[in-house]
């Protein structure tokens, strides 16, 4: 009885110390040095969602850069061999095989997919690796990597993501992660204590539905709210506790206006041609 009368109690004051840091708010050195002054846009899965090019290809991305772009979002899923690639999943739908999970399948069977036929005139677009977006991408862009990934117990995921985006931090890559799911942040946070982290939320979503009552544990960097549940109240509680906010996903002219009058920092899109002329003016 006493070994778990203390047990609790460590616990206890464990929480009471997460509490305490999470009630200091965020600190924005932090981030000083991961984007430039002021409001911002940053691309949907390279140069939007089912858009041509494809989504989440190099071609995307290629573009995106083309354009003006200078801030990415992108998903990061584990194949089942445990090589981080660039997709939103779970399935692999965008190559024609809804029937196929990403996860299920091994790199070099990823590899012999098309990730871009679902385009009436599909050109050939191989699966991205972590490894080779960063070594392209790193240096051209700050680089949002949302982790899709829902389990609440494995490192896996996290483990083999952290350890190839390292190396690109110490040599000053612009990087941090995002995810609906605390737990995989948490990881996150094990593994890259100094990296920014940013916890998405929609409350119409499934399981981690309203994840907000868990930020005292994850102690966030930056918010990344569903824009249509953004208010007055959320951005008030943002700025008492010093996070960034960065609305996801904005694609009209009158929505990036309404953000940018919120006080917001940065908004997400599928409309990058028409973010990036917004943003000129």
């Amino acid at each position: 009885m006493s070994f778990i009368i203390t047990l609790f109690g460590a616990i206890l004051f464990l929480l009471l110390i997460q509490y305490a840091r999470y009630r200091r708010g965020a600190s924005p050195v932090r981030w000083e040095n991961l984007f430039e002054p002021g409001f911002s846009a940053a691309s949907h899965r390279g140069f939007g969602k089912l858009k041509d090019p494809a989504e989440n290809t190099g071609a995307a991305f290629d573009r995106a850069l083309k354009i003006g772009v200078r801030h990415f979002e992108t998903d990061v899923i584990l194949s089942r061999d445990g090589v981080p690639v660039i997709a939103h999943g779970p399935t692999a739908e965008l190559a024609g095989r809804l029937d196929l999970n990403i996860s299920d399948l091994t790199l070099v069977e990823l590899k012999k997919l098309n990730f871009a036929a679902y385009l009436k005139k599909a050109r050939q677009e191989t699966i991205l690796t972590l490894q080779e977006f960063l070594e392209k991408y790193s240096h051209q862009a700050v680089i949002n990597l949302e982790m899709k990934n829902w389990n609440i117990l494995s490192f896996r995921d996290e483990r083999a993501a952290a350890g190839i985006t390292a190396p690109f931090l110490k040599k000053g890559a612009r990087i941090y992660f995002s995810s609906f799911n605390p737990f995989s942040l948490l990881r996150l946070r094990h593994y890259l204590p100094e990296v920014c982290l940013g916890m998405l939320w929609r409350d119409d979503l499934k399981r981690f539905a309203d994840n907000r009552s868990l930020f005292y544990l994850v102690r966030p960097d930056f918010l990344h709210p569903y824009a249509e549940r953004i208010d007055e109240k959320l951005i008030a509680y943002a700025r008492r506790m010093r996070y960034r906010i960065h609305a996801w996903v904005v694609n009209d002219i009158e929505k990036m206006n309404k953000m940018r009058d919120s006080g917001i920092d940065t908004f997400i899109t599928d409309e990058c041609r028409t973010a990036v002329q917004f943003m000129k003016k």
